[in-house]
């Protein structure tokens, strides 16, 4: 197996981690447990999002990608998904607002892997 398919291999993880990570958190949101601002939570979360982000960043240099859409449109997207859920995991915003803040955090990245597999367009 070559590089490029390590990269590809681990990109996928991570996405993967930090859905489910953002999962949980979202749990516990609901849950109104003081764990989801807790000290783990926070770790996992933001070094499941650098990973991915540093990934990301490899894969498109890997791959021959400049600052094209497809680039542009991920980045986008990453970036949506991580300020709508550290908004909505916050503690002292309303469950409704909290809910929905959460529910498009997740729209976010599932438009943004959709565009990774070639489902959506890409932002011109």
């Amino acid at each position: 197996m070559n590089a490029y398919s390590w990269i590809v291999k681990a990109h996928t993880a991570f996405a993967v981690l930090s859905l489910l990570i953002y999962g949980v958190r979202g749990v516990l949101m609901l849950a109104k447990s003081p764990a989801v601002v807790g000290k783990l939570a926070l770790t996992s979360a933001t070094t499941a999002m650098l990973l991915l982000l540093v990934s990301g960043g490899w894969l498109a240099w890997a791959s021959g990608h400049d600052l094209d859409g497809f680039v542009v449109t991920k980045l986008l997207g990453l970036i949506l998904y991580l300020l709508l859920g550290t908004i909505a995991l916050k503690p002292g915003l309303s469950k409704p607002v909290a809910i929905g803040l959460w529910l498009a955090g997740l729209a976010a990245f599932i438009s943004t892997f959709m565009v990774a597999m070639r489902w959506l367009p890409v932002l011109y």
